[in-house]
């Protein structure tokens, strides 16, 4: 909504004085306030929420076969991934009416030879959806047991992908998971994306991960 405006005479010095002289123009400042909604916002407002869910496969994670890395398989217990996963994916899909959720993988070399920076993670390219969190959790499982860790650690395709699907549905909100060591090398074209969806009803939340450290989150 606009608000009063603000009127600046020009003064030119030298014709201060001068009969009928009053200024040499006027410049006029408006302002408008839009106000910006909150996730918590759309939430109440009764808005769909649709989650999609990144998980980072690049070689800086560590071999799966290796104790020390954050993929490491475990029969006795999850490893952090598996744990992340389990952890925000069942706090959302509180939100998520079909509990559909597509997952995709980035950052490793596929069976084929190729390295990917969106792959399904159920290795369905055109139905990357999975159902609930077990789905979530079986279709991790299933990556990790087929892929090859690679690199590099690319955010901005997968952003950029969720954001284009966002813009093109135009209902309900959208929020991004990105599960990775940390280990970003797009920085530069990563900081574009987030700013090209600050338009979009999307929100980014990055989960980095530390082996034997806390999770450290941010929500964008």
């Amino acid at each position: 909504m606009p608000h009063a405006a603000l009127h600046v005479q020009l003064i030119h010095p030298k014709k201060v004085g001068r009969s009928k002289y009053k200024n040499s123009g006027e410049l006029t400042f408006t302002t408008t306030l839009a106000k910006s909604h909150s996730f918590l916002d759309y939430l109440k407002g009764g808005f769909q929420v649709n989650f999609s869910l990144a998980v980072d496969f690049t070689g800086s994670n560590g071999e799966p076969t290796d104790p020390g890395s954050l993929h490491y398989i475990n029969p006795m217990q999850p490893n952090e991934y598996q744990q992340a996963i389990q952890a925000v994916g069942t706090i959302i899909a509180d939100y998520d009416s079909d509990k559909q959720f597509p997952c995709m993988g980035f950052g490793a070399k596929l069976p084929d030879g190729s390295v990917s920076h969106e792959f399904a993670l159920n290795g369905n390219s055109s139905n990357p959806f999975c159902m609930g969190v077990e789905g979530m959790l079986a279709a991790y499982a299933q990556a990790i047991s087929t892929v090859q860790l690679w690199g590099p650690t690319n955010f901005s395709p997968i952003i950029n992908s969720v954001a284009k699907y966002a813009r093109q549905a135009k209902t309900g909100y959208y929020t991004l998971l990105i599960v990775t060591d940390g280990a970003i090398t797009d920085m530069a074209l990563t900081k574009q994306a987030i700013v090209e969806v600050s338009e979009v009803l999307l929100s980014l939340l990055f989960e980095q991960l530390h082996l034997h450290v806390s999770r450290q989150a941010c929500f964008l």
